[in-house]
């Protein structure tokens, strides 16, 4: 089934993040997404927190991380 684009007056106004690539003229667009981020106390890091996702690998974190 083809949509009528003209029947989506608001397509233009979604950014092309959330359009899919490579569907040029497809209307869907991606309801949901997934933010991730790195988040400490300072206090539990005296030496200074982990800086990246491969840091969260470095033995000096053990035992001081947990996910969520």
């Amino acid at each position: 089934v083809t949509e009528d684009l003209s029947d989506l007056p608001n397509l233009a106004n979604v950014t092309d993040l959330a359009k899919p690539a490579g569907l040029e003229g497809f209307p869907i667009v991606n309801t949901y997404g997934y933010v991730y981020v790195l988040a400490y106390r300072p206090a539990a890091f005296p030496d200074g927190p982990p800086k990246s996702w491969k840091d969260l690998l470095d033995p000096k974190f053990k035992g001081r991380l947990a996910f969520y």
